[in-house]
């Protein structure tokens, strides 16, 4: 049972960061033991880890060759591909996981979440419901699901789906700050501003909780406060080209156009 230590090894080196090592493991696994597909998925999981995609591929398919119909090859490696950029293959290979494995929640995650960057926005809608039928009570399928309702401009949905977040999680800052989102564009700026406190008493440190406070604010005529907002989310990212353009915006509208600039 050697190759399984070396496995292991490998293994604990990959989650270190370590991937030379770890492809050394490995290589020392399969030269005892040639046939071991798990070790391939290791493997090919620290050569896409690399940026080797040929090679990962490789072993990917050598591991299925010994153990053909495996859906957590599949699922690695479209999970690869996905991060190598190659969008429309993995979506292949999460699609063999699905056929394969029906309730791979995981990767009805993944084709949800490549269809989202894709603004496939119905298809995405669809692997979010099909999680929640697996697990209603999937705290990140439903704040997807509320995503991509408000991209849709299905705003009362949206609404109901984070809803259904924070009775999972009550002090869900993102899920509050996402509400007063969807209250401020519908026009309840009151009722956006308590979402984004509640939001930031949670998570003192979601600065864009505090760039939204800060513009309902600036709409409902409190500037002074509004440029607080804007000058705290800055002091915790200062990198945020829309709240810059927010404090300018405030600052023009106090008259105050050379700070503006």
């Amino acid at each position: 049972n050697s190759w399984k230590l070396y496995n292991v090894q490998g293994f604990a080196r990959a989650g270190l960061g370590e991937f030379d090592g770890a492809l050394m493991s490995y290589r020392s696994a399969l030269e005892i033991e040639p046939d071991q597909p798990g070790v391939l998925i290791n493997m090919a999981v620290t050569l896409g880890k690399k940026g080797l995609i040929d090679a990962a591929m490789s072993s990917y398919e050598k591991s299925l060759e010994i153990k053909p119909n495996n859906p957590e090859a599949y699922f690695n490696q479209g999970t690869t591909l996905a991060e190598s950029g190659q969008l429309d293959l993995a979506t292949v290979s999460f699609n063999r996981v699905i056929q394969l494995k029906s309730e791979h929640v995981k990767a009805w995650f993944n084709l949800g979440q490549i269809f989202t960057i894709k603004l496939e926005y119905e298809e995405a809608r669809k692997c979010y419901e099909r999680i929640l039928g697996i697990d209603g009570d999937s705290l990140e399928a439903h704040l997807n699901l509320g995503s991509i309702y408000k991209a849709q401009g299905k705003l009362n949905l949206a609404l109901s789906s984070y809803q259904k977040s924070i009775q999972l999680s009550p002090k869900h800052a993102g899920a509050y700050n996402s509400i007063g989102a969807i209250l401020q564009e519908s026009g309840d700026l009151e009722k956006a501003i308590e979402n984004y406190k509640l939001a930031l008493n949670f998570d003192p440190n979601l600065s864009e909780g505090y760039q939204n406070l800060g513009t309902a604010l600036r709409d409902m005529g409190e500037l002074d406060l509004a440029l607080e907002k804007y000058k705290e989310a800055l002091e915790i990212n200062p990198h945020v080209a829309q709240t810059h353009y927010n404090k300018g915006v405030a600052l023009f509208d106090k008259g105050e156009m050379t700070k503006a600039k």
